[in-house]
């Protein structure tokens, strides 16, 4: 005599809650770990390309940096020899104006005004 089978009550108020479904076949992403695993070498391999992409850049910048330095040292270097051009210019002009009195100063300031008025009239033709 077999009498009715006792139900578990654990199984039945679970299969209530979750309507029949049980958690283990339920399939989602956080569940499985080669999705998870999947999802992190993408992840490592973006990141990887942005990283190339950034030194590929700071590797420019280092580049065209050391391009303009050598520029301003350059250039440095130029502005240098022309102020020390105009210096000795004007140093042997003081030399000159000390020497020769004021007469020379005044007929090189004419000289320089009548050629100025040339060209203006020249230029206006």
């Amino acid at each position: 005599m077999s009498g009715p089978v006792p139900r578990n009550p654990y199984f039945s108020d679970r299969d209530a809650l979750f309507d029949g479904y049980r958690t283990k076949s339920n399939n989602n992403a956080s569940d499985d770990p080669y999705l998870l695993e999947k999802q992190n070498d993408e992840q490592v391999a973006s990141l990887s390309e942005k990283m190339k992409t950034l030194k590929e850049v700071s590797l420019l910048i280092g580049e065209e940096v050391r391009s303009q330095n050598s520029f301003l040292n350059d250039m440095e270097d130029d502005m240098n020899s022309t102020k020390s051009l105009l210096g000795n210019t004007m140093n042997k002009l003081g030399v000159m104006m000390q020497t020769q009195g004021g007469s020379v100063m005044w007929i090189l300031i004419i000289f320089i005004f009548l050629v100025l008025i040339f060209v203006y009239f020249y230029i206006k033709k």
